[in-house]
């Protein structure tokens, strides 16, 4: 029971909307947002997680080591947001 104004319309397939920000010419910034938050997902993750060998529950500062080898690639996630953003100024 489709009315006659709904069946004549063409619904286009591709939309011809195209958005340009700054984030999409900023090379680096959205590996560098990935690695922050699959890895800050992975440092609240690895709480609950069982751990796999006895001893290494409280490894470097009370973190576990899936935590502790999460925080460098924080830093590093950090380091390309904050660099690409300075290449676009430049």
């Amino acid at each position: 029971m489709v009315s006659k104004k709904l069946e004549n319309q063409r619904v286009p397939l591709q939309s011809n909307f195209k958005t340009v920000t700054k984030k999409s010419i900023q090379e680096g910034y959205l590996f560098g947002l990935f690695l922050i938050l699959l890895m800050t997902v992975r440092v609240y993750v690895e709480k609950f997680k069982i751990p796999q060998v006895d001893g290494r529950e409280d490894w470097i500062l009370g973190l576990n080591t899936g935590q502790a080898l999460s925080i460098p690639f924080i830093l590093i996630g950090i380091f390309f947001m904050v660099y690409s953003k300075r290449k676009v100024k430049s």
